[in-house]
This record gives C-alpha cells, sequence and structure tokens, in this order.
C-alpha cells in the first residue's frame, strides 16, 4: 500500500474541505450584513477619528478639509477613503455621508472596536439622533488610534450637523471662504466642535477665529 498516495488524499480532502467552509461563511455573512472591510468592521459601516495635526483654515494638507483627512489617513496606514466631516456653503456635514445603513466607529486601538453612533436603520439617524442627543461614545482618538480629547475641531455646523443658520444667507465667508482663507472679506469665526465630547458639543461648542489651529472629523466614505 502507497502510503503517500494516501496522505496526499486525505491532505487534498482536508483542502477542500476548509475552501468550501470559507466559501459558506462568506456567502453567510454576506447575506447577513454585507463584506467585511479590511479594517474589522462592515463594509457598510463607517470609522472616524479627530485628526492629531491641526490646522488653520487655509494651511490644509492637500489643500482642502477632504484632502488633510485622507492624508492623515494614508499615513497611518488606514485602508479606507476619508472625507472630513464638516459643512461648507453647498453642503451640510449631515450629508456628507449617504443614509447606507452602517454603524459609525472609532479608529480600533487597544481597547477594540468601539461604537460611536448605530446603524441608520435602526431607527436612529446616526451621528445626530434627533430624540438622544449623545453620541453612544465620544470621537476621543486620532487616525493612529492615540487618545485625542478636547481639541477644538472646525465644523462650521450646528448641533444637528446643519450649515449655521446664524449667517443667513449661505455664503462661502460664512466658512472661511470655504476653508480656504483665513483673511480679507471672510466672516473672523467660524463654529467648532469639541473632540471627547459625547453631547451635542462634539458638534457644535462655540466658535473660534479662522486663523487659530484646530482638527478634523475624518470619516470613512
Amino acid at each position: 500500500m502507497n502510503h503517500n498516495k494516501i496522505n496526499s488524499r486525505a491532505i487534498l480532502r482536508s483542502n477542500l474541505n476548509l475552501l468550501f467552509l470559507a466559501g459558506m461563511s462568506f456567502l453567510l455573512f454576506s447575506c447577513l450584513g454585507g463584506t467585511q472591510a479590511s479594517d474589522g468592521v462592515s463594509g457598510n459601516d463607517h470609522r472616524i477619528f479627530a485628526t492629531s495635526a491641526g490646522y488653520q483654515s487655509n494651511t490644509f494638507t492637500g489643500g482642502t478639509p477632504d484632502a488633510a483627512c485622507a492624508a492623515a489617513a494614508n499615513a497611518a496606514g488606514l485602508t479606507r477613503t476619508y472625507i472630513a466631516l464638516l459643512s461648507n456653503s453647498t453642503l451640510s456635514a449631515i450629508n456628507k455621508i449617504g443614509d447606507n445603513g452602517g454603524a459609525i466607529y472609532e479608529i480600533s486601538n487597544a481597547s477594540g472596536t468601539v461604537e460611536i453612533a448605530p446603524s441608520f436603520n435602526d431607527g436612529s439617524t446616526g451621528l445626530w439622533n434627533t430624540s438622544v442627543s449623545n453620541l453612544a461614545h465620544a470621537i476621543d482618538v486620532d487616525e493612529n488610534g492615540n487618545g485625542n480629547s478636547g481639541a477644538a475641531i472646525f465644523t462650521g455646523s450646528t448641533s444637528a450637523g446643519s450649515q449655521d443658520p446664524s449667517t443667513a444667507p449661505i455664503m462661502p465667508a460664512s466658512f472661511c471662504n470655504d476653508w480656504s482663507t483665513t483673511g480679507g472679506a471672510v466672516l473672523t469665526t467660524v463654529i467648532i466642535g469639541t473632540s471627547g465630547a459625547a453631547d451635542s458639543t462634539w458638534m457644535q461648542n462655540g466658535s473660534q477665529a479662522c486663523n487659530v489651529q484646530a482638527h478634523l472629523y475624518c470619516i470613512s466614505e
């Protein structure tokens, strides 16, 4: 009897069984909750962080808030596409991410997966829950998973995630010339939030001058 042939057939059968089980697991996961992203949460979900760097409104890496978020995420080795969660003269922060049913989590760190806001499909409105003003957990880590609490965050937004109505009519000047300058004819102040806050002040906590450094909230698309 050729034991080598028998062993080879047994190994082949074992490998085929493992491939079959892996395929079935993938199909089951896809049916239940979408594909798994490489950062540990569902592809339908989002990750969010507060940048480790601060910026004046005209010193964003790459020239825009979105480019600054992309640069921070890339430097940290994050796998998704990140954009800045703030309002400008044409778009409110609340409209920057789609209503795709995903929950929102902070960047993974030593404490594991931390949910910031629940899925849109569970009866809430995610980050801007109309019945509960608090986040499930404060946004208190940066792109590297390090702690980042108490930082001023450029938002240009009310606590509801909308453009500041007090600046009506809505114009680029209301948002540091759409986040491109610190002087000239622009308004001298803009709404900021505070990282590490779980109540409404995470998005709206007073205002500060455009030429004073603040950080960004960056969320995956």
